[in-house]
């Protein structure tokens, strides 16, 4: 068990230093668009940072503080990075090691079905595949649907490839991280054009 101490030379004290370095870079951003948007050079659309520092612009009651902002900003970095990349990597691993490959809840398991997912919806079992929550639903859910079945459809579909390790062990942190990361062995089929590949 992992205690919260912050003790110099542990995990839990470079991840606090790293996300002190992190509020301050957005701190530094939000003056910056805050500024634009007072002197009119921004709109409150342009981005993530602005759309929130405008969310009080009719109704101050609403408004959001420096620290809320950062909150938000940090949760949709983290969001959008870290549920891909694990979903993707957890993907990996089940394709190497045959699993879901159960018929009763996916059909011809072994085809690629890009719309594989869209069919489950209606008669699989309840949380058989959660990667994207639970009762609530994580609003960025149909991006990273994409943007996982585009990156395993080229994998599997272009690629030769194999596992390093046979070692699948992982800690979470607070997602799942491999102990020895996922290193895999990969060479492109012969038949894909040397073109397709840098695309």
């Amino acid at each position: 068990m992992a205690l919260p101490i912050n003790l110099p030379f542990t995990r839990f004290n470079r991840g606090l230093k790293a996300s002190a370095k992190v509020r301050t870079l957005i701190k530094d951003l939000i003056s910056e668009r805050r500024a634009a948007l007072e002197q009119r050079i921004a709109v409150p659309s342009k981005d993530l940072i602005t759309c929130l520092i405008s969310i009080g612009a009719n109704d101050p009651s609403i408004s959001m503080s420096d620290e809320e902002i950062i909150d938000n900003v940090i949760g949709v970095m983290i969001a959008g990075h870290d549920t891909s990349s694990v979903l993707i990597t957890f993907l990996v691993i089940w394709a190497a090691c045959m699993t879901h490959m159960d018929e009763h809840i996916f059909p011809d398991p072994s085809k690629f079905d890009p719309t594989r997912f869209e069919k489950q919806a209606s008669g699989a079992p309840p949380y058989c595949f959660v990667a994207f929550g639970g009762a609530r639903i994580c609003p960025g859910n149909e991006f990273a649907r994409i943007e996982t079945l585009v990156t395993i459809h080229y994998l599997v579909t272009m690629f030769n490839w194999k596992l390093c390790y046979s070692d699948n062990s992982f800690t979470r942190n607070p997602f799942p991280v491999f102990i020895h990361g996922m290193p895999i062995q990969i060479e492109p089929k012969n038949s894909v054009p040397p073109e397709s590949i840098r695309t």
